[in-house]
């Protein structure tokens, strides 16, 4: 079930701390002065709690109508502070179309404007600002350390009583919200598909690029006042804090804003279409995508709670029902389902990628046979109910952190009753299979359906169908396959292209807490006997655990003659083991209620392993055997092995398939020796290692590097740290270290020569050209990490102090630095069309002179520290999925105080320094990708100057 709304309509403005260009330039000049035109709101009297508040369950209401709520996570050491206005897209009469997204600019420029001095706090705090504008809410959130809430609720009162009197506040809005708004890479043919289907089923026309254009400042205004000044506004706050000085702050604020309207209740006589709208289009590539969106009620009718568990049933990627129907049989590629939750009318997508040579019609055919059969036979009672638990589990993963938690309290808020959050569970429970018949025949009809066509230009050809007898799918969902294609075998490598596919895409994101990871967090460690280190994190209230940790065995460990030994081994642990064969593991975690995000899987890494899992804290034990089975008894017998070796190549291939990582790939090779164990190996080279790769040189791979005692496991989640040992110690207890010795990483071997620059085959023009800088450079214990992190703070990630702006260069240059053995690798990528590359570099260069000649001074370099401690509170606790990422990269850093207490204590003298011998060009590689129309780019650098 899709909670949040589609990400094409929910705008980031400052997650990545990218302020708006104005905005940027106002906080720097009120560093020293406020502006004269700033509008301050005038002093809100204070008056008693008790006539001000009138408790209603967990929604407390103001007298002014302004409703509450209030989420207390005390496990985060952060806030999420958000204002949601009961007021979206679909409430715009015809000449206001767009005011709701043109609002959503202007009121986060007004507010802050208004209030300089928090604003100013705030970001040099390192805090996140967020927007979304929707049909049916336009909402605004800051998410800060609990210390700076007083300043997030202040901007925010500043913004409900926004009166729009300052008329460049509102030119300036409506300027950033009618700009075309260019992604560096065009969105793919799937995303243009996604958007189109979602916005002619939703009735409003094919082209949803259009639809949120303004530029008639008078007809903003006369809409803010119509219709914003009295929307019913809700205040969310969730993550760590005192109730008491909160509830005083939240009266001081905003008792005295102005009176507020009642949410207003759904309408209930919403009915299905009665036509069937489609379109076709025709495309270039090898596959055909097809979109099929059913309208559906809004979420107050009782009917969405079916098609939750429907939405579950067909979803699932490890057995689910499109799954079996689609994809096992060569169909599609892929089939995905996803129900929209909306006030008044929501839509229940379904999406088809087949091969060219498949014609849209017959997945369309498909589609038909198989709602009619849902409309018709029963769904036995294990499938629901591991269908109701799958769609359990994944709610429960949208209240993970005060961000989430409070985006959802909103969310459901603003759509219905946010007291839907606390009932869910119940809700889910009651349905039954007649009610899944129920829903499939009165929503799931072709009067009630869009349908659209990406097709191929080739020419596709139809295959053979034929009638195939009953047969029972493996959730146990009886099924007639009248119209599917012949089920046709698929090859090894297919399935292993399909599962690299699918381990590299659900990956978690990780946070971007940089090489500093500030000890805020503090979680209780326990070492087992036979020396498996066990770390949990306890969260109070959490009935799911992200269990995540690693084994210091990596590429780095592996003998010159045997590359890709490392990731051979993990794609053995990512299938059968002696114990239990991989298909029969992914059901049973699936039956827990898991996703295919969820599942135990293995990333091999430079010098770790890393292995990750959610799950229901009662399953701990059956994840935590599963787990044993896969990393410690793989199956070597021929068959696996042979499978275990295409998914390797397959993953290798795929990896650095990925622009970013191929050039950053290349610019390693190129900076470390041609022996070192830390430079990445040529693809072809490294598939034909792993070819030649035999059962015998991964076992001694196994039995020299993979210890218990490099073994580190992180859980975090509601338990006692007893609880969590008891239960994995007996698991792990037979396995033991042969010689007691615990794995080394080697030196970083630098390359001798000097490059300046490697130009790659050009790509195509549709592409944009890419440059990746960087070099090594040596640690000298933990000052050399910390003073990098400084630097780069001071170069481009302080909102104030930086010397290249986020907001004009974000979307085309990345700076990064990380650990690499006893060396800190420092690099940036830089993307986008000619001009902009050209625009980038030379302000890039432009900033690395300023900052190597005049260097930091000691107001400076204290602001910078301060920002870097938030951000990585901030980044790196957001959720107990980062909790738990966050955790184990301190630990298997094993030098975060260290390197916090560097940074602390760095001085000025010593950095300017580093800078000046760090940003010469010497030692330096530039990697280039260019297209046609940009082969000459690197000679109009100047990279010599």
């Amino acid at each position: 079930m899709t909670y949040q709304i589609p990400k094409t309509e929910r705008i980031t403005m400052l997650k990545a701390l990218k302020p708006f260009s104005v905005f940027r330039s106002i906080t720097c000049i009120a560093l020293t002065l406020l502006m004269i035109s700033a509008s301050f709101p005038v002093a809100i009297a204070a008056e008693s709690q008790s006539s001000v508040i009138n408790r209603g369950g967990s929604v407390i209401v103001l007298q002014n109508g302004l409703r509450v709520i209030l989420v207390n996570q005390p496990a985060f050491p952060l806030t999420s502070c958000q204002l949601w206005y009961h007021q979206g897209s679909d409430s715009e009469p015809e000449g206001y179309k767009g005011a709701c997204y043109a609002l959503k600019h202007i009121l986060s420029l007004d507010s802050m404007i208004a209030n300089q001095k928090e604003a100013i706090k705030l970001f040099k705090s390192a805090a996140q600002f967020d927007s979304f504008a929707s049909e049916d809410f336009t909402a605004f959130a800051i998410n800060s350390i609990k210390e700076n809430l007083p300043e997030a609720l202040k901007i925010q009162a500043a913004r409900l009583n926004s009166k729009l009197d300052n008329p460049q506040v509102v030119i300036d809005g409506l300027s950033e919200s009618s700009k075309k708004h260019t992604a560096v890479l065009e969105p793919t043919d799937y995303e243009r598909l996604e958007n189109e289907i979602r916005s002619l089923a939703s009735g409003r026309g094919k082209h949803p690029e259009h639809q949120h254009h303004i530029n008639n400042a008078k007809k903003v205004k006369e809409y803010y006042q119509a219709s914003f000044m009295k929307a019913p506004v809700t205040l969310v706050i969730a993550g760590n804090f005192d109730s008491a000085a909160v509830l005083k702050s939240i009266q001081d604020n905003f008792a005295g804003a102005r009176m507020l309207q009642k949410p207003k209740p759904a309408q209930s006589n919403w009915r299905p279409a009665e036509k069937e709208k489609s379109f076709t289009k025709f495309i270039t590539g090898d596959t055909n995508y097809i979109a099929v969106a059913f309208k559906v009620p809004g979420v107050s009718s009782p009917d969405i709670a079916p098609l939750v568990v429907l939405e579950s049933l067909l979803a699932n990627k490890v057995n689910g029902i499109l799954k079996n129907r689609f994809i096992a049989d060569s169909t599609c590629k892929a089939a995905s389902a996803k129900l929209e939750l909306r006030k008044e009318h929501g839509l229940f997508r379904l999406h088809f990628a087949s091969d060219q040579s498949v014609d849209p019609k017959l997945v369309l055919i498909d589609l038909d046979s198989l709602i009619h059969t849902l409309q018709d036979i029963s769904i036995d009672s294990i499938s629901l109910n591991r269908a109701r638990q799958r769609a359990y589990m994944r709610y429960l993963k949208h209240l993970g952190g005060p961000y989430d938690a409070a985006y959802h309290h909103g969310y459901f808020e603003a759509l219905e009753n946010h007291n839907l959050i606390a009932e869910w569970k119940s809700i889910l429970d009651k349905v039954k299979d007649e009610d899944i018949i129920r829903v499939a025949k009165k929503y799931l009809t072709v009067s009630n359906r869009t349908v659209g066509i990406y097709k191929t230009k080739t020419k596709t050809a139809t295959k053979n169908q034929e009638l195939s007898s009953e047969s029972e799918d493996s959730d146990h969902f009886h099924t007639i396959r009248n119209g599917t294609s012949v089920p046709v075998n698929r090859s090894v490598k297919e399935v292993a292209r399909e599962e690299a596919t699918n381990l590299v895409n659900k990956r978690p994101v990780e946070a971007n807490v940089g090489p500093i990871l500030f000890p805020s967090i503090k979680p209780q460690q326990k070492k087992l006997a036979n020396g498996i280190k066990l770390v949990l994190y306890p969260v109070k209230g959490c009935q799911i655990v992200s269990l995540t940790g690693s084994i210091q065995c990596g590429a780095v460990h592996e003998p010159q003659d045997k590359r890709g030994v490392s990731q051979l081994n993990t794609a053995l642990m990512n299938g059968d083991s002696v114990n239990i064969s991989l298909e029969r593991s992914r059901i049973l975690q699936s039956n827990k209620g898991l996703s295919l995000e969820d599942l135990i899987s293995f990333t091999s890494g430079p010098e770790y392993t890393t292995f990750h899992c959610n799950f229901f804290k009662d399953n701990l034990k059956t994840l935590t055997k599963l787990l044993s089975h896969h990393m410690r008894y793989p199956d070597l017998s021929d068959a696996k092995f042979e499978r275990a070796r295409a998914l390797a190549t397959s993953t290798v291939m795929l990896e650095n398939s990925l622009s970013r990582d191929k050039l950053k790939n290349h610019l390693m090779r190129n900076l470390l020796d041609k022996n070192s164990t830390y430079g990445p190996v040529q693809v072809n080279s490294l598939v034909s290692g792993i070819d030649k790769l035999t059962p015998e040189d991964v076992s001694d791979y196994r039995k020299k590097w993979l210890k218990p005692g490099s073994t580190v496991i992180v859980a975090v989640g509601d338990m006692d740290l007893n609880t969590l040992a008891n239960t994995i110690e007996p698991i792990f207890a037979d396995w033991k270290s042969n010689d007691g010795s615990e794995p080394v990483s080697p030196p970083v071997q630098l390359n001798p020569r000097q490059i300046l620059k490697i130009i790659l085959p050009e790509v195509p023009d549709s592409r944009p050209p890419e440059l990746v800088a960087g070099r090594l450079i040596e640690e000298e214990g933990d000052s050399g990490f910390a003073d990098m992190a400084l630097t780069n703070c001071a170069l481009f990630e302080h909102p104030i102090y930086a010397r290249l702006s986020r907001s004009r260069f974000g979307p085309y240059l990345d700076v990064n630095s990380e650990k690499l053995g006893d060396h800190c690798l420092w690099w940036s990528k830089m993307t986008g069309r000619k001009n902009v590359l050209e625009d980038t570099f030379a302000a890039f260069k432009k900033a690395v002179y300023e900052l190597e000649n005049k260097g930091i001074e000691d107001p400076e370099l204290k602001e910078l520290k301060e920002f870097l401690i938030r951000r990585s509170v901030i980044r790196g606790e957001s959720d107990i999925f980062t909790i738990a990422d966050t955790v184990l990269k301190r630990l298997n850093a094993d030098r975060s105080l260290d390197i916090a207490r560097a940074v602390l204590q760095r001085g000025k003298t010593n950095l300017n320094q580093f800078i000046k011998d760090t940003l010469k060009p010497e030692r330096s590689c530039l990697v280039f990708e260019l297209n046609k129309s940009s082969r000459n780019l690197a000679r109009k650098l100047n990279l010599n100057k």
